[in-house]
């Protein structure tokens, strides 16, 4: 119950100011990064020394950033989720795709810390990076404290040597994923999640699941994309998704699959990827109508280069002093935080949208 009392009262003073937005004080404001951090590639800082006051710590900082989606006890059901429509991790079943220990075991220490530190910004979760290390580390120990006890404590799982690039063969790994292992049934003959299989499959929870276009690279994968992440993700699978564990295949096998999956990768534009980073898709839809925000498929025509140069600049600022503004935003009941773009990147995040416009009728 205090548990509980806490965090709805953090919460609710969060939600009640949503208008204003407030950040976390402790975390420290830089400017967007469009390369997001690969999850296998964050920095791993040995935790804290001192244990004292680091599960108080990581339940006020929950409260602040994760109980609107997750809830108050980690179920996945916290206010914000549930507006959205987003389905964030339930905690309490222990179910933890990003790790690297093996399937049926809670994801160690450093894999948490991962996940708080590169968030699944396609998903809805933002990066976490600006948090200071003791800070995501009072995260781990509370998180943990979500999860049912009875499941495995996390072993070290190490992958074999990476091949060299000459002994990889990324023909023979088509038709494994092709023909042999039949990977495409499910992520189609490309990579891009639609093989015939793919629209009947559900997660632990029985909801549909939305298969990656693995063509997307490091923005379709989220446990990284580099040949090691896709080796390690077909050898442990990805708790409470329809990717199973391929433990048995000959490692061989493996490493050619993950050599193939590379070979799809397409190019993505600076544009696209600040879209896809920065946290749009957590309010906005592309062509799918009013969602959180208001579609951005033609917003190129009903706002010019200049307006959206300033709203992407500083939207509070911009709410504050136009009076205009506030009048077109009156529908939308969150405040668009200001994402602390570069004027490079705004005009590439406008590039996007601009090109992303159905063509004009003749």
């Amino acid at each position: 119950m205090r548990r509980r009392a806490v965090l709805v009262g953090l919460a609710l003073g969060l939600l009640e100011s949503c208008h204003a937005v407030p950040e976390n004080p402790t975390a420290a404001r830089g400017e967007h990064d469009p390369r997001p951090m690969s999850w296998s590639g964050v920095a791993v800082p040995p935790p804290p020394s001192e244990s004292a006051g680091l599960f108080e710590l990581g339940e006020r900082l929950y409260g602040w950033n994760c109980f609107p989606c997750h809830g108050a006890d980690g179920r996945g059901d916290g206010p914000q989720a549930l507006r959205q429509g987003l389905h964030p991790r339930d905690f309490t079943r222990g179910l933890f795709k990003l790790k690297s220990s093996p399937p049926g075991e809670m994801p160690s220490d450093a894999d948490l810390y991962r996940t708080i530190s590169v968030g699944v910004p396609v998903g809805g979760m933002p990066r976490n990076d600006a948090l200071e290390a003791k800070d995501r580390w009072a995260l781990v120990a509370y998180v943990k404290s979500l999860a049912p006890t009875n499941v495995g404590p996390a072993r070290t799982w190490r992958p074999p040597p990476i091949p060299k690039p000459e002994d990889l063969d990324v023909v023979r790994g088509r038709d494994l994923f092709a023909r042999i292992v039949q990977c495409a049934s499910c992520h189609g003959p490309g990579g891009k999640g639609d093989g015939p299989a793919a629209p009947e499959l559900k997660d632990a929870w029985e909801r549909p699941v939305a298969m990656p276009d693995l063509t997307r690279g490091d923005l379709g994968l989220k446990a990284g994309s580099g040949l090691e992440d896709l080796f390690r993700v077909l050898t442990l699978g990805m708790a409470g998704t329809p990717m199973p564990s391929f433990g048995s295949l000959p490692v061989r096998d493996r490493w050619d699959l993950a050599a193939f999956v590379r070979s799809r990768f397409e190019p993505i534009s600076t544009g696209e990827r600040i879209y896809l980073t920065a946290g749009c898709t957590a309010c906005h839809t592309m062509g799918r109508g009013k969602f959180v925000g208001p579609d951005l498929r033609e917003v190129r025509t009903r706002r010019d280069r200049a307006w959206l140069r300033q709203w992407l600049d500083d939207p509070p600022a911009m709410l504050a002093r136009d009076a205009a503004t506030r009048k077109l935003f009156q529908d939308y009941t969150i405040q668009m935080p200001k994402l602390n773009l570069s004027a490079a990147e705004i005009d590439s995040l406008i590039d996007f949208l601009e090109a992303s416009a159905p063509p004009k009728r003749p």
